[in-house]
């Protein structure tokens, strides 16, 4: 094959092959392309690392919507069985009712008896719901009928008796109380005056139980 056949570019490389030498013209025609292609891929690299960003970032908002979707439901569904448990829990719901409208339920025989396990039941429930709240896993607005009967709980003049025989006894005894979350709850908000509550010979409250 004559040389006139070859393609200058190929003709550049097989000069820089060989060592031969080769016109100016057809050097700088090959620069010229090398050049005109390293222009456009550096036009186009930063245009296709964009892209990829922004397919990327897309992605990314897509997923993070799916996920704060299932959260949300998640967080709904977690939510409903806590306002459901007073009106499915009879058991709870009426153990409720006898705190805040029977006044001797607190009596000299109430400890040790199911009248006490009762009330136990129904103010560890509401201390758990107190520990969400406090983590803010829970907001008021969320959970407003909840709310409502654990102020009422709070201010009951027995339950605060009650409270305070436990937190003395087990204070005492270096433990804390089962309903530590229910008792810093009803101090925090002011429905328990936390100088009476934290003395343990204060007249505001009866003496139950040895501490």
């Amino acid at each position: 094959m004559r040389k006139e056949h070859f393609d200058p570019v190929y003709s550049i490389i097989l000069v820089n092959s060989h060592r031969l030498e080769r016109s100016p013209m057809e050097m700088s025609q090959a620069q010229l392309f090398f050049a005109i292609a390293n222009l456009i891929v550096g036009l186009f690299t930063p245009l296709i690392a964009v892209a990829a960003c922004w397919i990327a970032y897309k992605q990314w908002i897509n997923a993070k919507r799916q996920w704060d979707k299932a959260e949300a439901t998640k967080r709904a569904e977690f939510i409903y069985q806590l306002l459901e448990k007073f009106r499915d829990d009879r058991d709870l719901g009426e153990t409720f009712e006898r705190v805040v409208n029977e006044s001797d339920w607190l009596d000299s025989i109430f400890h040790d008896t199911k009248k006490e396990f009762k009330i136990d039941r129904l103010f560890a429930y509401l201390s758990y719901v107190c520990l969400l709240y406090r983590t803010n896993l829970i907001l008021d607005d969320e959970i407003n009928i909840i709310i409502y009967k654990l102020k009422t709980v709070c201010k009951n003049t027995n339950s605060q008796t009650y409270l305070w025989n436990l937190f003395h006894y087990w204070k005492q005894r270096n433990s804390l109380c089962s309903f530590q979350e229910l008792i810093d709850y009803g101090i925090m908000n002011g429905l328990i005056d936390s100088k009476s509550f934290n003395n343990k010979d204060s007249e505001d409250y009866k003496r139950l139980l040895e501490f």
